[in-house]
């Protein structure tokens, strides 16, 4: 039997990192949302003009622990599947990616490195794994 790191297991193995990274990020999430988010929105809780705002925030943040949770789900599918096959998998892919790019630059410019676990080290085992299916496709 082959090991998880095995050339032809390797692909995988990524995805697989890519969900439990994910997974294991929401926890994080949360309790970061709990410590930093809240206390800083409810410094401007007394200001009515900025309701939406406050509230946009934090139904933002909440839904982010969803997204989390979809990528690391997607990611464990395709571990087995062999990646993004159909066009709205890919959309999500491509999705994830982009935005996390974006959004960990952000947390990176701050300071902040924990939630680059799930906004660029996941993704990027995704792609590893996903390249590297594409290459034994073509192999084949």
């Amino acid at each position: 039997m082959e090991g998880l790191l095995s050339k032809s297991n390797l692909p995988s193995t990524l995805f697989k990192t890519s969900a439990v990274l994910n997974l294991v990020s929401v926890p994080g999430h949360i309790v970061f949302g709990r410590q930093k988010l809240e206390p800083f929105l409810e410094d401007y809780s007394y200001n009515p003009a900025l309701g939406v705002s406050i509230a946009a925030a934090r139904v933002g943040w909440s839904h982010m622990t969803v997204s989390i949770i979809t990528a690391a789900a997607l990611n464990w599918h395709w571990s087995s599947s062999g990646g993004p096959e159909l066009v709205h998998e890919q959309i999500i892919f491509w999705s994830v990616l982009v935005s996390g790019a974006y959004v960990g630059a952000k947390y990176w410019r701050e300071g902040e490195y924990a939630p680059l676990a799930c906004l660029w080290v996941a993704p990027l085992c995704s792609l590893v794994a996903w390249v590297l299916n594409q290459r034994k496709d073509l192999d084949s």
